[in-house]
């Protein structure tokens, strides 16, 4: 029987059941097929709405969120798919979407620029990655900084 890794993080790359996550030196998000992932699109295929089906063990084990529309999360007017990073679901008090209020430090949307002219499942499926870039670039020391700021809260140290 075969044994699939749940979560680890080792050299600043995430690893999930089916999806590695890496945040690269200009900021933008690295999605990587992984030896799951790779056998699961074997067997069931991939598209933009099956993709969530293989992020459904990141948005459980860290704080990203995957969005088929940009506009779904009420954080912009496109229709780019997208990843948050910090941002969680607000509805009390009258306000209702997402925010990021208390994790602005790390907080991030990834956004799939081409996605007018390509497929982000398909260049994923054919490279084995795929790479959303980042709305906010941040300079290699400051992701260094909000990442040890990040685990520092995280592990309330």
């Amino acid at each position: 029987m075969k044994h699939l890794k749940l979560f680890e993080k080792f050299n600043d790359i995430n690893h999930y059941l089916y999806l590695d996550l890496e945040q690269l030196e200009n900021g933008d998000l690295k999605i990587i097929l992984n030896s799951n992932g790779k056998e699961e699109v074997e067997d069931s295929g991939i598209n933009e709405n099956t993709f969530y089906d293989l992020f459904d063990d990141i948005r459980g084990n860290s704080d990203y969120e995957y969005f088929l529309n940009i506009g779904d999360a009420g954080l912009g007017m496109s229709d780019a798919p997208c990843i948050t990073q910090g941002y969680y679901y607000e509805d009390d008090f009258g306000g209702h979407g997402y925010n990021d209020d208390g994790n602005e430090e790390y907080s991030d949307i990834y956004i799939y620029s081409d996605y007018m002219i390509k497929d982000f499942t398909k260049e994923l499926k054919k490279n084995g990655f795929v790479i959303f870039n980042s709305a906010a670039k941040k300079t290699p020391e400051e992701i260094k900084r909000y990442r040890l700021e990040k685990d520092t809260n995280k592990y309330n140290l």
